[in-house]
């Protein structure tokens, strides 16, 4: 296992995604997921409580439907979406902060 020296300017321990083994990869735990809402599960689990205003809820609830539609149209799984997904998604919502001109 080779890691970083340079560990400030990488997101990873690894030099580079070719140096992530293959059983570390995100795509080898797909099958893992198959069948689970672990979106909703999350959302259940940590915004809906009485602690949560309901305009949170409805945001956050909002956010994750993006998000899953955006992976969708990536081909991609929200649960393991791929850096390039994460990108597109967020350029998305700078667009939608843009001001109107």
């Amino acid at each position: 296992m080779k890691f970083s020296a340079h560990y400030y300017d990488y997101p990873s321990a690894y030099e580079s995604f070719n140096d992530v083994p293959d059983d570390m990869k995100l795509r080898s735990f797909e099958t893992e997921f198959d069948g689970l809402d672990v979106i909703n599960k999350y959302v259940s689990l940590y915004y809906n409580s009485e602690r949560r205003h309901e305009r949170t809820i409805r945001k956050v609830k909002k956010a994750m439907s993006e998000w899953e539609q955006n992976c969708v149209e990536q081909g991609r799984d929200p649960i393991l979406a791929s850096p390039e997904t994460v990108d597109v998604w967020c350029q998305k919502l700078l667009q939608d902060l843009k001001p109107c001109q």
